[in-house]
């Protein structure tokens, strides 16, 4: 497992273990369904593609409705420093379309391509068990853009 891909996990077991359990209790879009990881739990060359170009890290599958993707980003470690905020990648070194470029085309593009409908941004003290959740904010991705 490369370096990236330990990141991921660890990201998506904090989301799954910390963050949800929490969040659930205040926020009405995470009541339904299952949430389960894109880049972890689903092994295929498509879940690549749904996390790269889709920007999907978790999906939503909610019985008789449908499924949601939901990007997902977990910053830990912050030392008692909480920033309120939620961020993406306007630049990058490795890539041409950052996760913000990802974002304008898909939401504001006429070609239908797909999004995540809600972005997740949260910050942790550590990884791993015992984790104490210093903030989470969720919004509409749309909604992200629109402001």
């Amino acid at each position: 497992m490369n370096e990236i891909e330990i990141v991921m996990k660890e990201s998506s077991w904090s989301f799954l273990n910390i963050v949800l359990p929490i969040i659930k209790k205040e926020c009405k879009w995470f009541r339904e369904g299952r949430i389960i990881s894109v880049e972890t739990e689903i092994k295929s060359w498509l879940a690549k593609e749904f996390d790269v170009l889709g920007g999907a890290d978790l999906l939503q599958i909610i019985t008789d409705k449908g499924i949601r993707f939901i990007a997902n980003r977990i910053q830990w470690g912050l030392k008692y420093k909480d920033w309120k905020s939620i961020t993406m990648r306007e630049e990058s070194h490795g890539s041409k379309n950052t996760e913000v470029k990802k974002r304008m085309i898909a939401i504001y593009g006429k070609e239908g391509f797909f999004y995540p409908w809600l972005t997740s941004h949260s910050y942790l003290d550590k990884k791993g068990p015992g984790a104490i959740l210093f903030s989470s904010a969720v919004i509409k991705t749309k909604d992200l853009f629109d402001c």
